[in-house]
């Protein structure tokens, strides 16, 4: 039997690592990367009522698409998304592609079916992390690809550090392939992070251990054959630049704690797993305007809550980021705002500001008023 609780308290960890795509706005700063200017893009997620997921930067003439998708009765792992950004005027790309989730049962009470899928698994017994890469880039990411050679694979140790996840959790790997796509030569390097965890349960039939696994924050970047390595900069700027919406990361939370305890209360009324899932999906589909109300109505009193103890939220800060700015301490008018395309900001008090990325200017070296460095607000 699976077992939902044990696979919630895992893949909660991932919960930042989808990206979901619908609209874009233009970034208020000029960032630039490779001698390309950078824009942002905010992410949304339409079964949320258009809530912000991330925001993301790519170059200004890349185009940006893809979706997210919530399917409440895959109580395990009930969202998945894809998202594209692309160069429209040569084949270059940085994809980021929906995790993989598995499950694999032993003990006195297991019983696998392999390759089926319940409540968002799939029952996989559990692979090595490259071949665990492998198998889901030959049948999820690229299938039906007669060309696509696997041409290097390599264990990545610092990868999830990179990503600020835990490393004792995780482990890094990628692989590089090579294929024709309408006639051109391509090569394309996958990332992503591999997770296995066991679950030990003693119940009436004995002793039996759950081993959930899977992949999460998979991604690649696409180029021309011989030509990824020149725009690698470019390429791996795009996927350091994400930053999550906190109110969506508390949305999700809410999310899955209403899963989780709607799933046990059908549980403890004796129906079997599938079944559980299935009612579960009706009553939220049901309610699902009046649980989101509910939602919006406890962020919103989180938030204020978070406000009067912390002079700013996350939710100032990703909304600074979205616009392009940096909130100072400014010791003259409390707090100002500017450009974060330059890292060091100058006040001279009198509502006149200088701008600088050399962390060794210093304006009243040729100045004959005083200038002021600000600090951050935090």
């Amino acid at each position: 039997m699976i077992r939902f609780s044990a696979v919630h308290r895992h893949l909660s960890k991932a919960k930042c690592l989808l990206f979901l795509v619908s609209s874009c706005t233009a970034f208020a700063g000029s960032t630039v990367v490779g001698g390309e200017k950078f824009v942002v893009h905010t992410i949304t997620d339409q079964q949320q009522g258009g809530m912000t997921f991330v925001a993301l930067m790519a170059p200004e003439n890349w185009q940006v698409s893809g979706e997210v998708r919530w399917k409440y009765e895959d109580v395990s792992s009930p969202v998945s998304a894809f998202v594209r950004t692309w160069n429209p005027s040569k084949p270059e790309a940085v994809t980021f592609f929906p995790l993989v989730s598995c499950y694999w049962l032993e003990g006195a009470a297991a019983v696998n079916r392999p390759g089926s899928k319940a409540l968002g698994q799939l029952n996989v017994q559990p692979m090595s992390p490259p071949e665990s890469l492998r198998s889901a880039i030959v049948q999820f990411y690229h299938p039906n690809q007669p060309s696509l050679q696997i041409v290097g694979v390599r264990e990545m140790p610092k990868l999830a550090a990179m990503l600020k996840l835990d490393p004792k959790d995780y482990t890094g790997v990628g692989i590089k392939v090579t294929y024709e796509e309408n006639g051109q030569p391509l090569e394309e390097e996958f990332y992503a992070l591999y997770y296995l965890a066991r679950i030990p349960y003693d119940g009436p039939q004995g002793h039996s251990v759950q081993t959930n696994w899977g992949l999460v924050h998979v991604h690649s970047f696409k180029a021309l054959r011989g030509t990824l390595d020149k725009r690698r900069e470019v390429l791996a700027y795009i996927v350091h630049s994400v930053q999550p919406n906190p109110q969506w990361t508390q949305r999700a939370d809410g999310i899955r704690a209403q899963l989780n305890n709607q799933f046990n209360n059908n549980l403890a009324q004796g129906y079997a797993n599938i079944a559980a899932a299935g009612r579960l999906s009706r009553q939220i589909s049901a309610n699902n305007d009046s649980m989101i109300a509910s939602m919006d109505s406890q962020r919103a009193a989180s938030n204020a809550s978070s406000s009067a103890a912390s002079a700013r939220s996350g939710n100032d800060k990703f909304d600074d980021y979205v616009r392009g700015v940096d909130t100072m301490n400014d010791p003259y008018t409390g707090t100002s705002q500017h450009s974060s395309s330059e890292q060091y900001h100058w006040t001279d008090g009198y509502g006149n500001y200088t701008h600088s990325n050399d962390s060794s200017f210093n304006p009243n070296q040729t100045s004959s008023i005083t200038w002021q460095q600000m600090t951050p607000a935090r």
